[in-house]
């Protein structure tokens, strides 16, 4: 379901992890082709959490903006598990790609936004009520809605004024060896 008026190729860059590339890989191995290819391999570079200001305690310490909170390998356990390397693929190219070779005609609807939902229990899957008063069933309600989630805001049961930034918040960026070294002095 999309809850934009029409369809637009808009939106910034997805991370695509080595396990969802797999699963990809066994649903439609020509969109998992498509979408390496298209995409920029993130594992050749310093992955990790950045603060962006500074902040910290006298417990947890003090840190300055630019600091690392945490650094970690991507690569080396997806090798490790047959796995391919994540990617990082724009938004507009993933759908371009999924609407060229993975979704059959009439699969998206537009301007279809998500009210509610409900867990039907034991296995059974979830019941989606749109705006419009149609339901959907299905095995699992995947909120890929963006910054402005209103499945987000469905399942943390948030008020309207909960957009943006209500219940979550990520940054993200790549940054090579040199430019990494750079950063840290």
């Amino acid at each position: 379901f999309e809850q934009a008026s029409s369809y637009a190729p808009y939106g910034g860059p997805i991370q695509i992890q080595s396990n969802a590339l797999r699963a990809i890989q066994r649903i439609n191995p020509k969109v998992f082709e498509e979408l390496v290819e298209a995409g920029t391999c993130t594992a050749d570079r310093v992955s990790g959490l950045k603060i962006g200001y500074k902040k910290g305690n006298k417990l947890a310490g003090l840190y300055d903006a630019g600091d690392w909170l945490v650094r970690f390998d991507t690569v080396g356990p997806a090798l490790e598990a047959g796995l391919p390397a994540t990617v990082v693929v724009d938004r507009p190219v993933i759908q371009q790609i999924l609407v060229k070779h993975g979704l059959p005609e009439g699969t998206v609807r537009i301007k279809s936004r998500v009210q509610s939902y409900e867990n039907l229990g034991n296995g059974r899957g979830v019941e989606a009520t749109l705006e419009d008063g149609t339901k959907a069933y299905a095995d699992v309600l995947v909120g890929a809605d963006g910054i402005w989630s209103q499945v987000r805001k469905c399942i943390h049961d948030l008020d309207d004024g909960a957009g943006g930034y209500a219940a979550s918040g990520a940054a993200g960026g790549a940054l090579d060896d040199a430019e990494a070294r750079k950063l840290a002095r």
